[in-house]
This record gives C-alpha cells, sequence and structure tokens, in this order.
C-alpha cells in the first residue's frame, strides 16, 4: 500500500490528518515482472552473443544493451552510445561498404544485414553480423532504426579455417 498523508490545519494548528492508502500490489508485481524480463533478455543476449541497438530519430537518441557493449568492448560506465564509438570500432576496411549499406537501407526503405569486422582495443579483429529494421513515418521519413549485433567469429574462423583445409587438400 502506498499512503498519501496530508494534515487538516484549522486555526494555525494540526486538527488532524486526511490519509489515502492506495493498493500498489497490481504495480508492484508488474515492476517485478518486467525486472526478470530484463533480466532474462540480457541472459539471453549474452549465451547467443547478440547485442541490441536502437536509432530515435525523433528523440535523437541512440540506445545500446549491455552485449552490444560487450560485443564492441567497451565500458558502458565509461561510455555513452555513439555513432562516433562504434565506427572508432568498425575495421577501416569495412567503413565505407557498411555506411553504403545502412544509406541504401534508409533511402529504399527495407531492412538489412551485412557481416564486417571490428577492430578491438587490444588490436585483435572480431567479426559481427548486423541486422535492423527500419520504421519510417507516413511521409517517408526514417522514424526508428532498431537492430542486432551478433558475434560470428568463431563461425568465421571456422568457415575460413575450412576453406584454408580445403585448398591445402586439392593441393
Amino acid at each position: 500500500v502506498h499512503w498519501h498523508n496530508s494534515p487538516i490545519r484549522g486555526g494555525g494548528e494540526v486538527l488532524g490528518v486526511f490519509s489515502i492508502g492506495i493498493d500498489v500490489t497490481a504495480q508492484h508485481f508488474m515492476e517485478m515482472r518486467l525486472a526478470e524480463n530484463e533480466c532474462f533478455l540480457r541472459e539471453a543476449q549474452s549465451v547467443a552473443q547478440i547485442g541490441s541497438w536502437a536509432i530515435d530519430y525523433e528523440k535523437n537518441e541512440l540506445r545500446w544493451s549491455d552485449e552490444t557493449f560487450e560485443i564492441l568492448g567497451l565500458d558502458p560506465r565509461a561510455c555513452l552510445p555513439s555513432k562516433a564509438a562504434f565506427l572508432e570500432r568498425l575495421h577501416p576496411d569495412d567503413h565505407a561498404e557498411v555506411l553504403r549499406v545502412f544509406k541504401s537501407a534508409l533511402r529504399l526503405r527495407r531492412s538489412y544485414e551485412i557481416r564486417h569486422r571490428l577492430i578491438m582495443g587490444d588490436g585483435s579483429i572480431k567479426y559481427v553480423c548486423q541486422r535492423a529494421d527500419i520504421s519510417f513515418s507516413d511521409s517517408g521519413v526514417p522514424v526508428r532504426v532498431i537492430g542486432t549485433l551478433q558475434d560470428v567469429t568463431m563461425a568465421v574462423l571456422q568457415e575460413l579455417a575450412f576453406q584454408e583445409s580445403e585448398e591445402r587438400f586439392r593441393t
């Protein structure tokens, strides 16, 4: 129960107290359920190595999930989500193609998927698959982009090793 209390005054004295109690049980359980779902989502993203992100053009806001920070090798306590922070991690050889695909998706009003590399703080390379869906207003202006960033490094390295092995076999 959430209580609101207000004094009842008369002649400069407190004559009594007016109290209202509101049952917030349903709200409390909804908040607990929401917290559980957020925890579940964080754990699932971590296990799958898939981060989520969103651009809200109306609010001029960019959001990253905890796993997106993890994939990018950035600390959410020391870095805010930003285009600059993402571009800093983007491999220079993939930069133009990633921007071309994103701009093309905006222009053609469609979702996109691209695999590209990131350069981590220690200089190592990470491969990611980025997918996004774009929402537009009735007038065709982009309103929101929601996407995922999945670490696919292990799969790519296995694929490259297989190709190398097959090439050695043919030779």
